[in-house]
């Protein structure tokens, strides 16, 4: 709940939104009370409303998270969004190559030859 100017503890009487729906910045919404005050909680940014984490009927701190809203994403049948998604080309298969024995190693100091056709023991 955004800092009210010293009200530690508000209500919250009624949500004005449901979550999946758009919100609009500034557009309120939920309803708090304290102290016989009353005032709307409005929307900080646009975006889908996808979760509330203090119900109604219910007391929250102020500084406290009332709800969660996605920017840059729209409500089904909602105005498009100004964020375009993210584009998920798939892989590109890399070339096919000559497949080839790995190269015999050899050990030119020692005069030893490991070509798979000899035993050494060391």
């Amino acid at each position: 709940m955004p800092d009210t100017g010293g009200v530690l503890n508000a209500e919250i009487v009624a949500w004005l939104k449901r979550p999946g729906e758009q919100v609009e910045e500034e557009e309120a919404l939920c309803l708090v009370a304290w102290g016989g005050q009353r005032a709307e909680i409005t929307a900080p940014a646009r975006g889908v409303l996808r979760m509330i984490a203090v119900g109604a009927g219910k007391t929250v701190a102020a500084g406290n998270s009332l709800a969660l809203i996605d920017i840059g994403v729209r409500a089904l049948g909602g105005p498009p969004s100004p964020v375009p998604p993210p584009r998920h080309d798939p892989p590109t298969p890399p070339e096919p190559t000559e497949l080839r024995p790995p190269p015999t190693p050899r050990f030119p100091r020692a005069g030893v030859d490991v070509s798979p056709d000899r035993n050494i023991i060391v």
